[in-house]
């Protein structure tokens, strides 16, 4: 779905052209996004995207103490 005609995204997996890597993004909803790049092998070690290194929490445990972020006119 469509959450706005205002926010432009581009395929961050451009950024991101070293074999090894993987990059995640997604909206959140209208106001909120994440983004996650990581080696998916690091030397001297199993791969970092198995669940050992990185926890998935979903969007709620995420925000759970979330505070807008003031802002500031100048």
């Amino acid at each position: 779905p469509v959450l706005t005609t205002r926010m432009h995204a581009n395929d961050s997996t451009l950024e991101v052209q070293e074999d090894g890597w993987t990059f995640e993004e997604a909206l959140l909803d209208e106001n909120h996004c994440y983004a996650i790049a990581a080696q998916t092998e690091m030397e001297g070690a199993g791969p970092a995207m198995d669940g050992t290194e990185i926890q998935r929490l979903d969007w709620k445990e995420l925000l759970k103490d979330a505070v807008p972020y003031p802002i500031s006119h100048t």
